[in-house]
């Protein structure tokens, strides 16, 4: 199993961005492959004026510490989204 950090969604100075557990399964029969994909949502992360903390669906708190072991690079993964986004708006057409 593997998970992505969808992209944010920025409401005034906060951000949210939903941490998501991906499987992707696949079976031979004879000639023929058959498979399936199931994406999880497992935690929202939210930044506030920088400050980054996630809350999952059981509705438990983690701090960004907690949120780098979990999921390490998500953090980074998402204020490189919020930057893209940021850029693609500022950049002329």
């Amino acid at each position: 199993m593997t998970w992505t950090v969808d992209p944010p969604i920025q409401m005034g100075q906060a951000s949210f961005a939903a941490i998501s557990e991906i499987e992707v399964l696949a079976h031979q029969i004879g000639r023929t492959v058959l498979g399936s994909a199931r994406k999880n949502p497992k935690l929202v992360l939210m930044c506030v004026r920088g400050r980054v903390s996630a809350t999952d669906f059981a509705g438990n708190n983690f701090d960004a510490l907690e949120v780098e072991r979990r999921y390490p690079g998500a953090i980074v993964q998402m204020k490189a989204l919020l930057d893209k986004r940021h850029t693609d708006r500022t950049d002329p057409v």
